[in-house]
């Protein structure tokens, strides 16, 4: 896998994704860059009091990650990256431009070269490494390489992993993703990408599972603010469940990846206990392996980075075409 996170805010709580912490701040619908709706985490008593929190659920030494504030508060720290309370860098900001440091803001690396535009969103895109003489830092402001560090030192202690990201003292956030290096794609620059949210908007052809109420099964999933009053309940293995879900917007040319994701939890200690996510692209279907359902209400999901009947990059075409799946799992 290469992409870890794509955040879109627009599921008005936490559950889009299962190490999503929203801390403090409101969600605004007057200034959004995607979708509906932006975060606001922006200054109150200290720089990180109101935050978004994202936890990865591996480790990684080297990343890369995007967000996109409309605005920032001047002179404070608005990115750290941790290891567990350790925190091991982050960016603030002077003026227009970003000063990146090492430690809990105890080291400056270097500063910006181009400035942040002021009253509209800005792509700010970022690479880390950490190391002792080995490490990296680059910052992309716009697409526009900003600031290039390479043979620095960004491991302040003994810590030479990052396990989460906190973002704070902005205004309007949107758009959050990050890349690990593996792989064949999405392992660089997320270069500007919209998170879209689709959600599933029609039956597909196979119905197995079994909706709570009675009815249309894609009217017990198909809210983005998870709701304990409908659902879908799998009573054997291998059930499976076909949605058609929205197409995306017009003049959208390029793809980086199909998330697949359901809140779902496990009802008892019998089977099925697990869950699989996919797609029917082409008319075959293209499933996970068994996921683990969680034992309370939480985000299960599945990366399809590339079209898996094709093996290339996604297309509007196909993506519009697919149809998602979800299937109890064989145990």
């Amino acid at each position: 896998m290469a992409l870890l996170k794509a955040i879109s805010f627009d599921y008005i709580s936490a559950a889009e994704d299962p190490g999503l912490a929203l801390v403090q701040g409101s969600f605004q619908t007057s200034q959004v860059r995607t979708g509906i709706r932006s975060y606001s985490c922006a200054f109150f008593s200290s720089e990180f009091y109101r935050r978004v929190e994202l936890v990865l659920a591996v480790a990684e030494s080297e990343l890369y990650f995007q967000y996109c504030p409309y605005t920032y508060d001047n002179g404070r720290r608005h990115v750290r990256w941790m290891n567990g309370a350790t925190v091991l860098g982050g960016i603030k900001s002077n003026g227009n431009y970003l000063e990146v440091y090492s430690g809990d803001f105890a080291t400056l690396l270097g500063t910006t070269g181009i400035p942040v535009p002021t009253s509209q969103y800005s792509v700010i895109e970022v690479y880390l490494k950490i190391g002792d003489e080995d490490g990296a830092v680059a910052i992309r402001i716009d697409g526009g390489l900003a600031l290039n560090l390479t043979g620095v030192d960004t491991k302040p202690g003994a810590d030479n992993h990052i396990d989460r990201i906190h973002f704070g003292s902005l205004s309007y956030l949107d758009d959050i993703i990050i890349n690990n290096t593996s792989g064949s794609h999405n392992n660089s620059w997320p270069c500007g990408a919209k998170v879209e949210v689709l959600p599933v908007t029609s039956d597909g052809a196979t119905l197995q599972w079994t909706p709570t109420p009675s009815g249309d099964h894609y009217a017990c999933v198909d809210e983005t603010t998870p709701s304990a009053t409908d659902n879908l309940v799998a009573t054997d293995t291998d059930l499976q469940d076909e949605f058609g879900f929205t197409n995306l917007g017009e003049g959208i040319t390029d793809i980086v990846a199909v998330i697949v994701e359901a809140t779902a939890f496990k009802g008892s200690i019998n089977p099925p206990t697990t869950l699989k996510l996919g797609l029917k692209v082409s008319g075959s279907d293209y499933l996970s392996d068994d996921l683990a359902a969680p034992g309370s209400a939480a985000v299960v999901k599945h990366v399809f980075d590339l079209n898996p009947s094709s093996g290339q990059i996604w297309t509007k075409e196909a993506v519009d075409a697919a149809m998602a799946l979800l299937q109890s799992g064989s145990t």
